[in-house]
Parts: structure tokens; C-alpha cells; sequence
């Protein structure tokens, strides 16, 4: 008991001496807002993927005709549309993944190199908190699923770069997690 008394003074100690000087107690610091804002960090991160080279060792050899893949993302705040446009001796197609940076897991973003046909190449994976399907997943036919899992692959940029980009959705997830936050209303207080 005399251990819970001596705590609640050392608390309330602060407190006792800003109220008998008569001055308000300072609030509390304002939450971490450490980097760049939202919008500093998705404009950034949308620049990072259109300016990535992605393969044209995957068209057939000698045939310039084949242009290499694309990747872009558009968006607005937190919603964003990451889209891979890849063409190849069979065709084209396009892939378009629509999510909510929020909805990323941090733990979950992994940057992963590897070698395709002599090239070494960078993906990043992620997948959602809790394994929620909520990320839609666009095929080249328009045929929509939703998935738990956000694929970013066949990036010509060293792991140095992935990791960048790694950083980045990380600061972007915890800067909407933030703003979905503050926007929620505040829940009634009961009584008891």
C-alpha cells in the first residue's frame, strides 16, 4: 500500500506544482511526426516506381519491336493503384493492384532479389494486417479478385533501391494508419 501511495504522489507531483504557481501544465508532445508528410511520401514513392527499369531481356532476343515492362502508380492519400504493364513474344498485359497504404502489414514488407534469365531483379512483397482481402487485384480482362497480398516484381534496380522503396510503403502505412485514426468519431463513454 505505502508503494502505490508513494507512486500516485510522484505522479500527481508535477501536477500539484504547476496548479499552486498558478500556470497550466503543459500538454503532452505531439505524435511522432518524424519525415516527410503523406503527401511528400506517396508523390515520392510513385516516383520511385515510374522511374524503375524494368526488363526488356524477357522480349525475345533481336526484336526491338517489344518494349520493356512499365510500372506506375496513381493514387490520391492513401488510396493507391500500382499497375505493371508487361509485354512479351505472346503479347501484352496489364496487372493493377488498388489498395489502402493503411492496410499494409509493416512486419510483412520484404524486399527479395533474384536472378531471371541472367538478371538480377528486385521484388517487393507484403501482405495485409490480418490477412484481410482487401487489396484488388485487376487482371488484363478486367476480372477483379481481392487478395491479402501486394506483389511487386521484376524490378531491374539493386536491393539497395528495393529497400528504399521498402522504407518508404513503411512511412506511407504508418502515416494513413495515423490519419484513419484521427478521423474515426470518438466513441461514446458509458457510464460504468
Amino acid at each position: 500500500m505505502l508503494a502505490k501511495t508513494a507512486i500516485l504522489s510522484a505522479l500527481l507531483s508535477p501536477c500539484l506544482a504547476f496548479c499552486q504557481i498558478g500556470v497550466e501544465m503543459p500538454s503532452s508532445p505531439p505524435p511522432d511526426a518524424a519525415g516527410p508528410s503523406l503527401e511528400q511520401t506517396v508523390d515520392w514513392i510513385a516516383k520511385k516506381l515510374d522511374a524503375v527499369p524494368l526488363p526488356t531481356v524477357i522480349a525475345p532476343k533481336g526484336r526491338p519491336e517489344f518494349s520493356p515492362n512499365k510500372l506506375s502508380a496513381t493514387g490520391e492519400g492513401c488510396t493507391v493503384r500500382i499497375t505493371n504493364f508487361h509485354r512479351n513474344a505472346y503479347g501484352s498485359s496489364e496487372r493493377h493492384q488498388l489498395f489502402n497504404y493503411k492496410d499494409l502489414d509493416p512486419r510483412s514488407i520484404k524486399v527479395y532479389d533474384y536472378a531471371y534469365d541472367g538478371v538480377q531483379m528486385v521484388a517487393i512483397h507484403a501482405d495485409t494486417l490480418g490477412d484481410r482481402r482487401v487489396i484488388d487485384d485487376i487482371d488484363q480482362y478486367s476480372k477483379k479478385f481481392q487478395s491479402s497480398q501486394l506483389r511487386i516484381s521484376n524490378m531491374m534496380v539493386d536491393i539497395e533501391y528495393g529497400e528504399s522503396l521498402k522504407r518508404g510503403l513503411i512511412h506511407a502505412q504508418k502515416l494513413c494508419t495515423q490519419k484513419a485514426n484521427a478521423e474515426k468519431p470518438p466513441k461514446p463513454k458509458d457510464l460504468f
